[in-house]
Formats: C-alpha cells, sequence, structure tokens
C-alpha cells in the first residue's frame, strides 16, 4: 500500500492509546490509516521528517474568541488555531443573538478550523472593552439566544455568560439565571467568565450544574477560587472533586 502521507522520527503522544514515544504515522487521504515504528520511506508519496518534534492528534483549545473584525478581543482564526495544532476550537461568547448571524457567516463557515460556540446570554455579544455586554440586563434576552441557539445548532453548543463587574456590573446573578434558563432548553452548558464579580465567587460556584464551566477561576487575585499562595480557598474542593487538607496548585506569582 502506498501511503499519500507519511511522518517520520516524531514522538507520538496520543494519549487515547497511551502513546509516549518514536512512532511514524502514515496517512491516505484524510484518515490515519498506520501507526508504528519504522514504517518504510518507499511507501508514501510524501515524507516530512519530524524528528526532534512532537507529533499529536489535533489539539482542542476550549476558549477562543475568534469573531475578528467585530470583538474587541477578536483574533484571526487559522493563523492562531489549526497553524498551532489546534484543530477544533470553542469561541467563548464574542457573539450573541444580534450578531451571530455575521460571525456564522463570515468567521465560522469560512475557516478551515473546526469552530463550535457559545452564544453570549448578552445580545450583543463582546463588542466593547468599556461598555459591559449586561450592564443593561435588557440584552440578556432568554428568548432571542434560544432562538438563535436552535436555528445554529450545529455551532452552538451552549451559552457564556461573562459575570465581573466591567461585563455585567451589578446584573451577575440575573445573568446567570437567565443564561442556565437559555442553556437548559438548549441542553447545553454554561460557561461563566469570572472575576471582579459583585457576587462571591462560591455563590456562583454553587449556581452551576454538572458540566458547566467556570473559566478564569484558577488564578491568584482575589475574585478567583486560589488564595495569595496559590492554595484553594476555603468551600471550593467539594465543587472541585478534590479531597484532602492544603490542597495546592502550581503557580507563579505576576507583577502588576
Amino acid at each position: 500500500m502506498v501511503y499519500d502521507l507519511l511522518i517520520k522520527g516524531g514522538t507520538l503522544i496520543d494519549p487515547a492509546q497511551g502513546i509516549n514515544g518514536p512512532m511514524d504515522v502514515a496517512i491516505t487521504g484524510a484518515k490515519v490509516v498506520a501507526v508504528a515504528k519504522g514504517i518504510s520511506d518507499f511507501v508514501a508519496a510524501e515524507i516530512v521528517d519530524a524528528t526532534g518534534l512532537i507529533v499529536t492528534p489535533g489539539l482542542i483549545d476550549l476558549h477562543v474568541h475568534v469573531f475578528w473584525g467585530a470583538s474587541h478581543y477578536g483574533i484571526e482564526p487559522d493563523a492562531n488555531n489549526v497553524a498551532k495544532g489546534v484543530t477544533t476550537a470553542l469561541d467563548a461568547g464574542s457573539a450573541g443573538a444580534r450578531t451571530f448571524p455575521a460571525f456564522r457567516r463570515y468567521v465560522l463557515e469560512q475557516a478551515d478550523t473546526r469552530l463550535f460556540a457559545l452564544l453570549n446570554i448578552s445580545a450583543m455579544g463582546m463588542i466593547s472593552p468599556e461598555i459591559g455586554e449586561l450592564e443593561d440586563i435588557r440584552w440578556a434576552h432568554i428568548q432571542e439566544a434560544v432562538k438563535t441557539g436552535r436555528e445554529n445548532r450545529d455551532h452552538i453548543l451552549g451559552i457564556k455568560a461573562r459575570l465581573g463587574r466591567v461585563q455585567s456590573a451589578d446584573n451577575d446573578i440575573e445573568a446567570l439565571k437567565r443564561a442556565l434558563q437559555a442553556a437548559t432548553i438548549l441542553d447545553g452548558f454554561v460557561m461563566v467568565h469570572v472575576g471582579g464579580t459583585k457576587t462571591p465567587l462560591l455563590q456562583i460556584v454553587d449556581m452551576l450544574r454538572a458540566g458547566d464551566v467556570a473559566t478564569h477561576a484558577y488564578h491568584g487575585r482575589s475574585h478567583g477560587i486560589l488564595d495569595g499562595t496559590c492554595k484553594v480557598k476555603d468551600g471550593f474542593l467539594p465543587q472541585l472533586g478534590t479531597s484532602g487538607q492544603g490542597s495546592h496548585i502550581r503557580c507563579r506569582s505576576r507583577q502588576g
């Protein structure tokens, strides 16, 4: 059999198969058809020498913002994903119900990266770093979110709510309630952005369901789940499924 592509000499890391070591990978069409040591050079139309490099299945990034030109955090999807080994990525709330049609047409349907999205519970999505999308709670419109989610189930996996003071002012709990309602109807999950929330983080975490996600939680600032010494604060261990006293996460301090 002649393969279309042979990747030779790399260190293959494949957690699903428990592989971490030197291995060759042969590809025909869009499928991996052989993984073994010492596959012959004479059976491939193209050979890539991966000596000294790591070879992995496509990586998954659970939190990107790729609505370039609209969202203030937006980056180019392919230059920052596929080009760096990420073949599947989840946009974390760049677009809301009012902006998602453009996001779908001009980004999701154009990118080589396999892109999914969390719909921002705010219908405007993320368009300004100065004006939070949930400062006016009227933007958190459950029916609009559900309608858009149902119409785009091939891309939308759940709902995003950014709950920091900058994003939601005093509306964090109400915004989260609406996000949870929309996600429940869509049978999706909720991701909450935390940090500087009006409401204590433990109260917010207690509202989440199994499978929901709190992002930006693991830092040593005052509104994360870690204290200044990187120790998990009291009250969070049961939610994290961590046992024992004095649980720590290795981290380093940052200036500024």
